[in-house]
């Protein structure tokens, strides 16, 4: 009963904090993937077998980071709605 009470009002900071560095992390990859687009532009539009790989692995990054934050959000809002 006392650690039900020492846990409470605590949920929304750690909801921000979990929210803030997911949108971090997705703020990160969007950033390499345009720094990794100019890159290629400057070069004359010929992109690298490496830069290939690292443009797909943060496409991938921020479209799972995007997909699983929607279902999330809609998990959250369904609970709400039939608590």
């Amino acid at each position: 009963m006392s650690l039900d009470r020492l846990k409470r009002g605590r949920g929304p900071v750690m909801v921000k904090t979990v929210a803030g560095t997911v949108f971090l992390v997705l703020i990160s990859s969007v950033y390499s993937m345009v720094k990794i687009q100019k890159r290629g532009i400057d070069v004359g539009g010929v992109v690298n077998p490496t830069d290939q790989v690292l443009m797909a692995k943060h496409l991938l990054e921020a479209t799972l980071m995007g997909n699983n934050s929607l279902f999330l959000e809609l998990c959250f809002c369904f609970g709400l709605l039939f608590c």
